[in-house]
């Protein structure tokens, strides 16, 4: 086994598949004159947390419209989605304090006519250092719908493989996937494509981790640059998981694995329902 796979996998064998389900959404704020929030206004929502429902999370995603209500993994997927309609209500009664709706589509300004960027913590600065502003104003302009699942490491490339063959990521991303590839294009770092999407399928968890190595690390204790991360001693692996941007991808909480499916375009608050229907039918899960 190699080193990069150990990481991942070692110890999570006790993951029980389905076992608990976390749900993250993006949001687009605007006035009624469709324009985004100031700056200020922003930063006052990012502040607020009275309220707000107990395994709620809410920040900003690299845009001063977009807010992400991240919901911790909970006992089933309907669980995850109930909670997640009352800490989008919270967040929806918050931001109409300052005259604001949500915009409940996955596309926002496609045009460019406002600057969204809003750089607000050390990862958004890094990636605005290592890609320019303007690659990261095209992913200010599209929201999405994630999933995380528990999943045991033996079921992992069963349930990638199925999510490849169910066409998932063609369903309702087209929007999304079009503003992606104008951050690739326009990125000073010229990242490979296939850094966004990922191979159509895998044959073992070995197959996975050897094409997710293909990727460079981009930045390691504070430094811009590229390494590998299967000879990197000191790896920070969720770091690097994250900057690999496959629609289906494996992340490591503690003593769990999980799956992420990440191309999901962000509708009307309905729609989530039929979206966590959609994913459980095609991983076989039962809620």
């Amino acid at each position: 086994m190699n080193r990069l796979l150990q990481r991942l996998v070692d110890g999570t064998e006790n993951t029980q598949t389905g076992a608990r389900v976390g749900v993250e959404i993006e949001t687009d704020f605007e006035d009624d004159g469709g324009a985004p929030p100031a700056r200020e206004v922003s930063l006052a929502i990012l502040r607020t947390c009275l309220g707000r429902p107990l395994g709620c999370e809410h920040k900003l995603e690299l845009g001063r419209q977009k807010f992400e209500l991240v919901v911790s993994p909970q006992a089933s997927g309907s669980t995850a989605l109930a909670l997640a309609v009352d800490g989008l209500n919270w967040l929806y009664r918050t931001a109409a304090r300052y005259g604001l709706h949500p915009r409940h589509e996955p596309e926002f300004d496609p045009l460019g006519v406002h600057q969204l960027l809003m750089v607000t913590n050390e990862r958004d600065r890094f990636w605005f250092k290592l890609d320019g502003g303007p690659a990261l104003e095209a992913l200010c302009r599209c929201s999405s719908v994630q999933f995380t699942v528990d999943l045991h490491p033996a079921d992992s490339m069963s349930a990638i493989n199925a999510l490849w063959r169910s066409g998932l990521h063609l369903r309702d991303y087209t929007p999304n996937r079009a503003m992606w590839l104008r951050y690739l294009d326009l990125s000073r770092a010229r990242h490979s494509p296939m850094r966004f999407g990922g191979p159509q399928g895998f044959e073992s968890l070995e197959s996975y981790m050897d094409e997710l190595d293909v990727h460079p690390v981009l930045t390691h204790r504070g430094q811009v640059g590229t390494w590998s991360a299967s000879r990197l001693e000191d790896l920070d692996l969720d770091l690097f998981l994250r900057s690999v941007w496959w629609h289906y991808r494996l992340r490591r909480f503690g003593d769990t694995l999980a799956l992420e499916v990440r191309p999901m375009a962000r509708r009307s608050d309905t729609e989530l329902v039929s979206q966590w229907r959609l994913l459980s039918d095609i991983l076989g899960l039962h809620d």
